[in-house]
């Protein structure tokens, strides 16, 4: 299943903590955690479009952000 952006992806940390981001595309395989508007847990695939205006956030913080949660 592949969903685009405005579409949360809810990453949770160990501690509870709910980070949440809405990628480009979200692509799912397991839909277990799939919600009516959000997948709770790490998606098999995002995809970020970068552009001028947001690529440091998409490039460096989001970025760092996917790879802590998998």
């Amino acid at each position: 299943m592949n969903f685009v952006s405005p579409f949360d992806v809810v990453l949770c940390d160990g501690d509870n903590t709910n980070k949440v981001q809405q990628p480009d595309l979200t692509v799912i395989f397991n839909k277990d955690r799939l919600g009516e508007n959000n997948y709770k847990g790490v998606p098999n695939l995002v995809v970020e479009i970068l552009s001028p205006s947001t690529a440091s956030i998409d490039y460096i913080d989001k970025m760092n952000l996917y790879r802590r949660f998998g």
